[in-house]
């Protein structure tokens, strides 16, 4: 079962009752469901569901999983990240209409840091060409005219902009501040096209990419424009070149489909050949 379903408890519920293979749960958004927990609860799993999962999967990796498993008693909580498709997502010449371009929807909590680091740069330097891309944007942000509003794209037109930028900007998702390992999708998507990511800082991004080789991470306008401004091309191309490279060794979706086969087959091994519900995924 995935999270944010409607109706998820209800769900989760029969699931368990019903199911005879091994009962998982993909938290798509572990920041916010720790942070529910901690109140009310999120409507899509009631902590008494956690322990019940024989495996419970999480876009958030690192210190989240350990309060998952030691707080809320869940059996067995592995990461299993968001990833790319090498076929989908690859280098293509374009020409380049923006030095730096930002995918992702408007989100009051990311709005500041966009400011901060992209928006600001963009006042700071109008020679520079900026794009933000996504939607639920307010009409009239108020930002400098050297910054392209593209309101929507479908998933079929993301290579075509990463790979019309010199630089793409990566910002946390919601919650990463405060967990840490939550990297996004568009993060995978634009260093698979070998374009040079720019991101903020959050905790366990070197565990995914080495920063200054594979990744650059600004903490403010001025580190923003130094990057853009003072990195030669070719600089700039490796960059790219080794960010894809990682990718493709360990953030294809084959990857991840590998991760999950090796957690469920540490689950089979756990358990004794008499426990039938574990002999199928269900």
């Amino acid at each position: 079962m995935g999270s944010s379903l409607s109706e998820g408890t209800v769900i989760g519920k029969w699931i368990i009752e019903t199911a005879k293979g091994i009962k998982a749960f993909y938290d798509l958004d572990a920041p916010a469901t720790l942070t529910e927990l901690e109140g009310q609860g999120p409507s899509y799993l009631s902590a008494s569901l956690i322990p019940a999962f024989d495996l419970y999967l999480s876009c958030t990796g690192g210190p989240a999983l350990e309060l998952f498993e030691q707080k809320y008693g869940a059996s067995m909580a592995r990461p299993l990240y968001f990833s790319v498709n090498p076929e989908l997502y690859h280098h293509e010449y374009r020409e380049i209409k923006w030095d730096l371009g930002y995918l992702g929807a408007y989100s009051e909590d990311r709005q500041s840091v966009l400011q901060k680091l992209m928006v600001d740069a963009a006042a700071q330097w109008p020679e520079g060409r900026f794009a933000v891309a996504g939607t639920k944007y307010p009409e009239d942000m108020g930002w400098p005219g050297n910054i392209n509003m593209l309101h929507h794209l479908t998933p079929v037109e993301h290579r075509d902009f990463f790979n019309s930028q010199r630089f793409a900007l990566s910002l946390a998702r919601s919650g990463a501040s405060r967990f840490g390992y939550t990297p996004s999708m568009r993060l995978f998507e634009a260093a698979a096209c070998c374009t040079p990511v720019i991101s903020d800082y959050w905790e366990g991004i070197e565990s995914l990419f080495e920063p200054e080789s594979e990744i650059l991470i600004t903490k403010s306008a001025s580190e923003t424009l130094r990057f853009l401004r003072e990195i030669c091309t070719s600089e700039r191309k490796a960059i790219g070149t080794r960010a894809r490279r990682k990718v493709m060794a360990h953030h294809t979706a084959a990857h991840r489909a590998h991760e999950l086969e090796t957690y469920v087959g540490e689950l089979m091994s756990l358990n004794t050949s008499n426990e039938p519900k574990l002999e199928t995924i269900g």
